[in-house]
């Protein structure tokens, strides 16, 4: 369920990108202006992925609040909007719905994996997750351009609103709190309030960009730049697929007919089922490694020991990958292995020293990265 709601923010942003010429001449603008709302949609998940975060971690469920009561009915509701919209203003202002609903998924969801596995399984558990909501950059322009091509746009979002409406449901009846007792913010600030004779607070206002605090640290901030690499070799290749492949083979030569958005979008696939299949396997050598280490050392464990299993994907498999895929795009698959390999570790490193504030310091480096790469 955790995996479903963080593939969801992916969703949103990788539906709407084909979709932009005929959603452009649907509302009569141009696709440079309609382009603009996936950048405002991914501003406002960076903002909204810390502030669910900040919250969760202080007076919420790590879930059952976080995403379930307010992030999914605000998407299902943004997507409505988004699909019944008939101008540009109105498009934009129901994409900063959508936009929040899905900005929890993958921060809070981390917490959540932090909350319920053990060390010696966090890996693993991180690289299901992950790989599961790394299939939205595959599966989501598959979506879109078959949407765009066959179908409508509007069509696509409404379906978004759909699953965002059934698993609401779904995670209201069924979904239990994961985060331990007493640990929450407000619970500890009550009691100090009890201790010092001082009413006990109800509510706290908190800073929605508070989990970026989190990278002053130097442990922090390397760790975020790590993880950056990895997905920006992702989005290098993945962007502007659609304009190259085009370009090469829509007018002249060897496959014609590639100026169809669905069958642009198939080439999105390789590495998503890359994503979906290193990422558990990544997930598993990183918990490898903690207990190989842990055990070479009589027992003392050093978080920086998951870090050592991002060595084969950031040193050997990424690399040789982008040179790889100058040539040719046979190697997309390979290049979802080693974000994996990186991203996994990373995550779940983050989760092992910050666990009291998972959920924030995912937050913190998704956000960074999701601008930086916008």
């Amino acid at each position: 369920m955790i995996a479903f709601t963080a593939l969801a923010a992916l969703f949103v942003s990788g539906t709407f990108v084909p979709s932009i010429p005929e959603i452009a001449r649907d509302l009569d603008t141009t696709p440079d202006v309609v382009s603009m709302a996936v950048s405002v949609s991914v501003l406002c998940v960076a903002l909204g992925s810390m502030t669910f975060s900040s919250y969760s971690t202080c007076l919420l469920a790590q879930t059952g609040v976080a995403q379930s009561l307010v992030g999914l009915p605000l998407l299902s509701v943004g997507s409505f909007g988004v699909a019944w919209s008939h101008n540009t203003t109105e498009l934009f202002c129901w994409r900063v719905v959508q936009a929040l609903g899905a900005s929890p998924g993958f921060s809070v969801g981390s917490g959540v994996v932090g909350d319920i596995y053990k060390l010696e399984e966090r890996g693993f558990a991180m690289g299901v997750f992950t790989g599961a909501a790394l299939l939205g950059p595959a599966l989501a322009p598959v979506a879109g351009g078959w949407a765009a091509h066959y179908s409508s746009w509007r069509h696509m979002q409404e379906a978004i609103g759909v699953a965002g409406f059934v698993t609401f449901v779904i995670m209201y009846f069924s979904f239990a709190e994961t985060k331990h007792p007493k640990t929450k913010g407000i619970e500890k600030a009550r009691l100090r309030a009890q201790e010092e004779g001082r009413k006990p607070p109800r509510f706290v206002f908190l800073n929605p960009i508070g989990p970026m605090a989190l990278l002053k640290s130097p442990v922090m901030l390397f760790t975020c730049i790590v993880g950056y690499t990895a997905l920006v070799s992702d989005f290098v290749l993945v962007i502007p697929i659609a304009y190259t492949i085009h370009s090469s083979y829509s007018s002249g030569l060897p496959v014609p007919h590639l100026d169809n958005p669905f069958r642009i979008a198939l080439y999105f696939v390789p590495m998503g089922v890359g994503n979906f299949i290193g990422a558990p396997l990544a997930g598993r050598y990183s918990d490898y490694m903690v207990v190989k280490w842990r055990a070479h050392r009589n027992g003392i464990w050093y978080p920086e020991d998951r870090m050592r299993a991002t060595t084969p994907g950031l040193g050997v498999l990424i690399p040789l990958m982008l040179i790889a895929c100058g040539l040719t795009t046979h190697f997309f698959f390979f290049n979802g292995i080693g974000i994996d390999c990186v991203l996994s570790a990373v995550n779940s490193y983050c989760v092992d020293i910050m666990h009291e504030q998972s959920a924030e310091a995912i937050s913190a480096t998704q956000a960074s990265a999701r601008c930086s790469v916008r």
